[in-house]
């Protein structure tokens, strides 16, 4: 009886201290800084090994990109392109040079990269000395500002709390942190999941200031890349065929999307990447490996063990099987709405893996990082969904993706 009672004073403790955590969130400028403080860690701690040269296949010399200013250090690849662009630009508008002087609308790849260009601008005012420095603070900053941003947004959809461990979650995941997080070209993968979980949950700024730098944003990343087009087709069926329900600023997004968006496809330049069926099928095949432990996804060049090849493939198929479960649980429950959303979000990462293979010719491992975070937050909306549920045995799946989420955690992330 004593030791009933002790557990029921600390097992009340405990609920009390979890409510008080949970109130800790109540407000957007607490979640706000609470998001910053850790997310802010996170992304320094991971970062901070970055190279100080950058290495690719094309190496510039920038002898007199600044008026015969000499560089202490080389940066190759495409942060290369990027810098000595930003100061010696090629612009392909001929007699229309005057209109974009800087040359922030020339082709980066094929593409149009104007977010990238503006950025790699600004950081290259003070030469190329400690320029990868600059960018390692500058994409620290910018991720735990867009960290921010998605604890925001899914905290206002569902519940603060849970803001915060979708930004912890997209934090800590696996993804090729050295590269992503210390190169400028790399700056529209995390905005583009920014906007499309903003654009799925569909919470907007409320404030007429916010909303014009959402605007100022969504034009920017869809001249930066063309993976806004999956947004655009969200919010354009959002509009034709829920016209009741659609917000005023779903309708201005359409338009400010849709002009950049032309003027992208328009400049498009094909680089000739053509996929087999098999190579397809091939490629998809890789997609497992964001889902492994280490052990094996730093073997993703070499042969496996028949083990290996079975974690590989065991764990993505278990998973799979258990969100399912998760999903047909979530839609008997009284949040049947949220578990929709994180359907959607699930089809949006899928549609966008394909995108992005067929249109590169190849799986590019920073490309799984989008899919990748949305993928799990749509699990951590589903469990939540879930736990809130009436099923006796709600725990059993939610415990299974946890595990699953923890084991294939690690500070590296492989490079295809």
């Amino acid at each position: 009886m004593l030791l009933l009672r002790f557990l029921a004073l600390h097992g009340g403790t405990f609920f009390l201290r979890t409510a008080k955590v949970r109130r800790l969130f109540h407000h957007d400028a607490t979640l706000g800084i609470v998001t910053a403080l850790v997310t802010g860690i996170i992304f320094l701690l991971r970062g901070r090994n970055y190279e100080h040269k950058f290495c690719g296949d094309d190496r510039l010399l920038f002898d007199d990109a600044t008026r015969g200013r000499n560089y202490d250090l080389v940066i190759c690849g495409d942060n290369e392109l990027l810098f000595d662009h930003a100061i010696n630009r090629q612009s392909p508008f001929g007699r229309l040079h005057f209109i974009d002087p800087f040359g922030l609308f020339d082709l980066f790849n094929g593409y149009l990269a104007v977010f990238s260009r503006i950025v790699t601008k600004i950081l290259a005012i003070g030469g190329s000395e400690y320029f990868t420095l600059r960018v390692f603070w500058f994409m620290s900053f910018t991720w735990t500002v867009i960290a921010i941003c998605i604890a925001l947004v899914i905290g206002r959809f569902t519940r603060p709390y849970l803001g915060f461990l979708a930004a912890v979650t997209v934090a800590i995941m696996p993804f090729s942190n050295l590269v992503m997080m210390a190169q400028v070209n790399t700056l529209w993968m995390p905005a583009v999941l920014a906007i499309i979980i903003t654009v799925v949950t569909r919470q907007y700024p409320r404030s007429r200031l916010l909303q014009f730098f959402t605007y100022v944003i969504f034009a920017l990343v869809t001249l930066s890349t063309l993976t806004s087009v999956v947004v655009l087709g969200y919010l354009i069926w959002l509009v034709y065929i829920h016209a009741k329900t659609v917000q005023h600023i779903e309708r201005k997004l359409v338009w400010v999307m849709g002009g950049p968006l032309v003027l992208h496809v328009l400049s498009y330049q094909s680089r000739g990447h053509k996929i087999s069926p098999a190579r397809f099928l091939h490629e998809i095949l890789l997609v497992p490996y964001t889902f492994t432990p280490q052990f094996v996804r730093e073997k993703i060049l070499e042969p496996k063990t028949i083990v290996e090849n079975t974690i590989l493939y065991g764990i993505p198929i278990l998973l799979g099987v258990t969100v399912f479960i998760l999903v047909r649980l979530g839609n008997q429950s009284e949040l049947r709405a949220q578990v929709k959303t994180a359907e959607h979000l699930f089809m949006v990462a899928l549609l966008l893996i394909v995108m992005l293979i067929v249109g590169n010719g190849w799986l590019n491992s920073h490309y799984l990082f989008i899919s990748t975070g949305l993928f799990w937050i749509g699990v951590l909306l589903t469990c939540e969904a879930v736990g809130r549920g009436v099923s006796r045995f709600r725990m059993i799946p939610i415990s299974v993706v946890l595990v699953m989420f923890l084991v294939q955690l690690s500070g590296t992330y492989f490079v295809i």
